[in-house]
């Protein structure tokens, strides 16, 4: 028998089988499931107020039916006084998310049958979190649709005499002010006599609170503006507890008179972190002698720097040579201007008399008079901020705001909060001890003693009531509203309990699937259960030959 014959046969051989194969008016068919989910929370993170982040709610197909979602909105559940502004909600669902305009039944959206393969069963679905004002925001999404497995159903906001079924998620969304600083405060690039060069050092941004930071320009000013600036490309963005480099740029200047010119720029910042990181300010000096502290500007080590005085001389009026200086005696008859006070080879007085009467003479005391022409220098002066040797220990500046008297990297105008412990510096890392070890301005985060989430609790071992039993999670703390997220939210030892303490509680929004087989009338009044009918083809095809039984 042919192919088209055994077709013809078989379709006249089921329409005189009908009665066997339960085929009658009055009974019904079997539609095929369709199971619309998702999960029962999504969590939109943390932002800061007025600040808008996009988190997303995956819709998927489960079984073998065409989904079709017919309406989405969102409510807001709780929130702050003034969280929501003239928005009308802090978690914004949009019909152009999600409608597609050739779905076939108005505005909807179809996805197929669940597919292991195709991801043409899944919706993305954003959310945009646009929170207002500081605080805690709770709301609940709504999704109708045709799962024909669910118990739950509500009306359509559109159509409200038309009862759909929905499956319906927890949002949750949290607005924190953001926090940045900018470590160091004070760079300095030294002397640099080549114009025309480039050379580049980096500043670093880091995120000291629980939103992301972020940074949207840098700008500048000062004498050297045209020259020192940022070369990294805003907009930058900085994850909580994670810091960013970016790149400072020098293009040096020509020369003045023959000298170095000396540029300084402020660099500000601008972004979301009003309080903090807004107003900080990088001061960065090239070829500033009177504001560095580099030691570029003393080449021979005799504790003079080759700066520009005032009638145009150098302090050290020859940086390569440590026996020329102002704190030497001149040296007659050797050609040279020994101690640099612009005459050459004057009758000098003798190193063992006190020139300058502040008790002390270049020789005969440890360590002697630096320079014996000026009484506020010896080793009783006191060191200032003036590139100059004051107290004539053989440092320039030491123990002021601009030396690094710890040896860690780092001197007070370049944020160390503890310029005498090598310990404590904006590099080092903190560390439960009462001390701010990382110069930020806040004692042992990260340790018992702080609110690390800023969630107003904190860890307090041995004390239920109190104990914050996850300091890294703000969702987490004692009274915290319970979710169902798998996680024990308020503390009390229980995960996703009700409000009386009873099993799952905190999922009782979650719709109940039907037990029961769902059924529709046939139109054509043809079919019975699927046991009966699956019978009725294997006898058919059993006896055509076309299935073998199994011996």
């Amino acid at each position: 028998m042919k192919h088209g014959s055994m077709k013809s046969f078989s379709l006249l051989s089921l329409s005189l089988l009908g009665p066997l194969l339960g085929c009658n008016p009055e009974f019904e068919v079997r539609e095929q499931p369709r199971v619309l989910d998702s999960f029962p929370y999504v969590d939109c993170g943390a932002v800061a107020p007025g600040g808008r982040q996009v988190c997303t709610v995956p819709l998927f197909s489960q079984e073998r039916g065409e989904v079709t979602i017919f309406d989405i909105a969102a409510a807001d559940i709780s929130f702050p006084e003034g969280g929501v502004g003239d928005q009308g909600s802090a978690f914004i669902v949009r019909d152009e998310y999600w409608m597609e305009a050739d779905c076939g039944e108005g505005d909807c959206r179809k996805l197929e049958g669940y597919d292991d393969v195709s991801d043409e069963d899944t919706l993305a679905l954003d959310i945009t979190f646009a929170p207002m004002v500081e605080g805690y925001y709770q709301g609940e999404l709504t999704i109708w649709s045709n799962d024909n497995e669910t118990t739950l159903e509500e009306p359509l906001p559109e159509d409200p005499d038309r009862m759909e079924p929905v499956w319906k998620v927890q949002l949750r969304g949290l607005a924190r002010p953001a926090c940045g600083r900018v470590w160091p405060t004070f760079i300095d690039m030294g002397l640099r006599e080549a114009p025309g060069a480039q050379f580049n050092t980096n500043a670093r941004i880091e995120n000291c609170g629980i939103v992301t930071l972020e940074v949207s320009a840098f700008p500048d000013s000062g004498t050297g503006a045209e020259e020192i600036g940022v070369t990294t490309i805003p907009a930058v963005y900085v994850l909580p507890g994670l810091s960013e480099d970016i790149s400072v740029a020098w293009h040096v200047g020509n020369l003045t008179d023959g000298e170095p010119t000396p540029v300084t720029a402020e660099i500000g910042f601008q972004g979301n972190a009003a309080d903090t990181l807004n107003a900080s300010t990088l001061t960065v000096v090239g070829n500033a002698c009177d504001l560095s502290v580099d030691e570029g500007w003393d080449a021979d080590g005799d504790g003079w720097s080759r700066c520009v005085v005032a009638d145009g001389r150098h302090r050290d009026c020859d940086d390569l040579d440590p026996t020329a200086s102002p704190s030497d005696p001149e040296r007659a008859g050797n050609g040279r201007d020994d101690d640099c006070d612009g005459t050459i080879d004057e009758t000098g007085n003798p190193v063992g008399s006190d020139d300058d009467g502040d008790g002390y003479s270049e020789q005969g005391d440890t360590p002697g008079d630096c320079d014996d022409a000026d009484p506020t220098i010896s080793p009783e002066g006191v060191e200032t901020i003036n590139q100059i040797d004051d107290d004539c220990n053989g440092k320039i500046d030491d123990g002021t705001d601009w030396y690094d008297d710890d040896q860690d990297g780092y001197s007070e105008r370049q944020g160390d909060c503890d310029d005498a412990n090598r310990l404590v510096s904006p590099a080092s890392t903190e560390t439960s001890d009462g001390v701010d070890n990382d110069c930020d301005g806040v004692l042992d985060e990260g340790g018992p003693d702080h609110d690390d989430d800023v969630d107003g609790t904190l860890e307090v071992e041995g004390d239920p009531t109190q104990n914050d039993c996850d300091d890294q999670d703000y969702w987490v703390y004692v009274g915290a509203f319970e979710y169902c997220d798998g996680y024990d939210n308020d503390c009390d030892g229980i995960v996703d309990e009700g409000a009386a303490d009873e099993a799952d509680g905190a999922c009782a929004f979650l719709p109940r699937r039907e037990d029961e087989v769902v059924v529709e009338e046939d139109a054509k009044g043809c079919a019975t259960t699927p046991g009966i009918a699956i019978a009725g083809w294997m006898i058919l095809l059993a006896g055509l030959g076309i299935v073998r039984r199994r011996e």
